[in-house]
């Protein structure tokens, strides 16, 4: 362990950064590539450094002073539990920072890679690697059935109007659970197989990667972690979400040509999700008469998470319940994950290992380190997660609906449906409805497995990169967008999302997560992603309604070249999207006004929009007899009357 503190402790001795390019904008696939001048501005790693900018600060220096005075107060952890409190201090300090090698890969990803390695080799000393031409294992895990588990919601509430506040709270504690579940069976194996939080190439989304040391024993214990892991998947989940888990020898040379290793472990997860289950269908056949349903566990997570500032990973079980907070227990794997919104109580957990999350909140994740050494924690380390979670309050929004305040309750649906919030502009809407929005990054394995080829090779640090930039992007960054309009993020996995709001503020979320999207690829056409949007009644089963938002995001990826949005029946490129918010923001005005001029009736609009729809057919075109009457009525919708 003192090598690998060494490791830690030579980072900025052996590294001198330069200004940090966006990997987003080397990405090449069909189009050709212009490099722009897009720079990350360096600093630390916040809400506000995760877009790049078109001019940037020449000065280079982060606060090497706040930096080393960390590195000289976190020596008072034990050994473990400095090293994976480094990972999380160069990840603040140091994501921001290009490398010399390359100024398109930070100095943290190069040295977690670098670090990945240097644990490798040294456990590869101490037991014999099984080939000295594939000293590696890479390791992938992908749980199938999340977005049916999020969605699904139990038969005897499918008929159920509204459902109000725990219909939300369900939702959002399902997604949530989601993205607890991926870290912790990544936490599971990298504990059992001895391995370092830099060895986890990528969690997120249901997925992640891990490199790991291709030695008899490491593969004796991969095999048998699997067989626990694939039990408690059989016994608590009951083939609602399933893991496929498989691994592939690689060659030294990965760090330099990930591409090869990346494309055969793709093929065996694809193999293997054709035959997933059947290796354990006798464990099954045991408890196939239970049904799995803690519909109150998800509801209590989901109230929980409004006012959650810490998660809490406890290596074990054995856990008694506290007032504060909440547990989520993953029984058979021996973690524990406590949510709660101070460290009041964290002396209850002195005998036990853990390790302290600051949600969303990388910038001040040490802060409590003193208070907990203080309570007598010993074995204790600190980092931050990124998580899409931000959900609309009554405290956000009481002045808005006019209710009573509840600071941390989330709202439901139908005051969701209500708010007509943009920038300063905050009101109700007098027909609410609710928007749902699906999206999906276009091309993505496309993009992992080819857009970061260069001369037939594509590399890790690389990879590693992009993977990271966007867990920053659509787990940190879209949270804030969410708080500005209002919108409820419901699932975000790293390259997709599932979000919820009022109708026209989905709307204006959507253009705004699209315009700052273009910013983060630096305005790369290679880069994108298309979405559906639904709207329906806040009584609407929702399950129901990510059905049909995900069919109309299938819609507009049947597009040509993808990068489409589905909406209102009709699939339109991004780039008309302002053009349709200013359109439906001029008839909620006309819906709306108390001017008698001004005002038209939603019986006259609706005649006029039927028309219009009408005359197009089915593939978009127009249809020339009935085309010019229709446009001119909507000229006369649109424009003000003469007073």
């Amino acid at each position: 362990m003192k090598n690998l503190d060494k490791y830690f402790d030579d980072l900025l001795v052996n590294e001198k950064a330069v200004l940090l390019k966006p990997i987003t904008e080397k990405v090449s696939l069909l189009f050709s590539v212009n490099m722009s001048t897009f720079y990350y501005k360096a600093d630390v790693l916040d809400i506000d450094s995760v877009l790049p900018e078109k001019s940037c600060e020449t000065n280079l220096l982060i606060d090497q002073n706040k930096y080393l005075e960390d590195v000289e107060n976190i020596k008072i952890l034990s050994s473990q539990s400095r090293v994976d409190t480094m990972h999380y201090l160069n990840e603040k300090y140091f994501s921001r920072s290009g490398s010399k090698i390359n100024n398109y890969i930070s100095v943290f990803n190069k040295k977690k890679i670098d670090c990945a390695i240097r644990w490798l080799e040294l456990k590869g000393k101490g037991e014999d690697i099984e080939t000295s031409e594939e000293p590696y294992v890479l390791i992938k895990g992908d749980i199938s059935g999340i977005q049916n588990f999020i969605y699904s919601v139990p038969d005897s509430l499918l008929g159920t109007a509204g459902e109000g506040k725990r219909k939300a709270k369900r939702l959002r504690g399902r997604s949530f659970y989601i993205s607890l579940l991926t870290d912790t069976i990544a936490d599971v194996l990298i504990r059992d197989l001895n391995l370092q939080e830099a060895n986890i190439l990528y969690a997120g989304g249901g997925h992640f990667t891990i490199l790991a040391p291709n030695t008899p024993k490491i593969k004796s214990v991969l095999a048998d972690s699997e067989k626990v892991i694939n039990k408690y998947f059989l016994d608590v989940f009951q083939l609602e979400l399933t893991l496929v888990l498989k691994w592939v020898d690689v060659p030294q040379n990965i760090v330099d040509d990930y591409r090869p290793a990346y494309q055969n472990l793709e093929d065996e997860i694809v193999k293997a999700k054709k035959q997933k289950a059947f290796s354990e269908l006798y464990v099954f056949a045991d408890c196939i008469n239970e049904k799995y349903e803690p519909s109150r566990l998800f509801e209590d997570i989901g109230s929980q998470l409004t006012r959650t500032n810490f998660l809490i990973e406890i290596y074990s079980e054995e856990i008694e319940e506290l007032k504060r907070g909440k547990f989520i227990r993953f029984s058979g794997l021996n973690i524990t994950w406590w949510l709660v919104d101070d460290l009041l109580e964290i002396s209850k957990m002195k005998d036990y290992r853990i390790r302290v999350f600051s949600l969303n909140n990388p910038s001040d994740f040490l802060d409590k380190l003193d208070w907990c050494i203080q309570q007598g924690c010993k074995d204790i380390a600190f980092g931050f997660k990124f998580i899409g979670n931000y959900i609309p309050t009554e405290g956000d929004s009481a002045d808005i609906l006019g209710i009573k305040m509840n600071k941390d309750e989330p709202l439901d649906f139908e005051q969701l449906a209500r708010l007509d919030v943009d920038g300063e502009n905050k009101a109700t809407l007098d027909y609410p409805l609710l928007g749902v929005l699906r999206l999906d990054v276009d091309n993505l394995g496309a993009i992992f497995g080819y857009g970061l080829e260069h001369k037939g090779k594509t590399s890790l640090y690389e990879i590693a990169a992009l993977s990271r930039e966007f867990i920053h992007f659509f787990c940190f960054y879209m949270n804030k967008l969410a708080e500005d309009y209002r919108c409820y993020v419901t699932y975000s996995g790293g390259d997709d999302a599932f979000i919820v709001g009022s109708w026209i503020n989905i709307l204006r979320f959507t253009r705004e997560l699209r315009n700052d999207f273009g910013t983060f690829c630096c305005d790369n056409p290679n880069l994108s992603f298309s979405a559906g949007i639904i709207h329906c009644d806040s009584h609407y089963p929702i399950q129901k309604a990510a059905q049909h938002a995900g069919s109309a995001e299938e819609k507009a990826k049947d597009q040509k070249d993808k990068n489409a949005l589905s909406i209102f029946g009709r699939e339109v490129k991004w780039d008309q999207l302002s053009g349709l918010i200013v359109f439906a923001e001029k008839i909620v005005r006309a819906v709306e006004s108390e001017n008698g001029k001004e005002k038209i009736s939603r019986s006259v609009i609706y005649r006029i929009l039927l028309g219009i729809y009408d005359s197009f057919d089915e593939r978009g075109g127009a249809k020339n007899d009935e085309f010019y009457p229709s446009r001119i009525y909507a000229q006369v919708l649109v424009c003000p009357k003469p007073s």
